[in-house]
């Protein structure tokens, strides 16, 4: 008497895109995730890996290190005022923020100077 032959259960999508990687079949991995559609989830890890997400940094940003790390080191002989500070250089310090701001119009500075108010 002969057992039947039991059929393999077919792969899931994701299992058959994770065997292809396993292979290094690494195009026909993409092939099959391109041709997926709405079959693979949008946050699918599987997606990500070949359509990672990409983060565009507004120009406008500036790297604040310099003036935090002037802030926490001389912050405390500057309480009640406030201070505009560009790298680890102090700019200027008053009592008011109008005051500040007409002044820094008369001030050129490299870079924009970070303005903070030290309670």
């Amino acid at each position: 008497m002969s057992i039947p032959a039991q059929k393999a259960e077919p792969l899931s999508l994701e299992d058959e895109i994770r065997a292809l990687l396993a292979e290094g079949r690494i195009s026909d991995a993409k092939r099959l995730v391109d041709g997926a559609g709405d079959l693979l989830p949008a946050g699918s890890r599987l997606r990500e890996i070949f359509y990672p997400t990409i983060t565009k940094l507004d120009m406008r940003d500036v790297d604040r290190t310099g003036e935090y790390r002037w802030l926490k080191e001389n912050g405390r002989n500057f309480r009640g005022k406030w201070v505009a500070v560009a790298g680890e250089n102090l700019v200027l310090a008053t009592d008011s923020l109008k005051e500040l701001l007409a002044r820094l119009k008369e001030i050129d500075t490299p870079v924009q100077p970070l303005i903070h108010h030290i309670g």
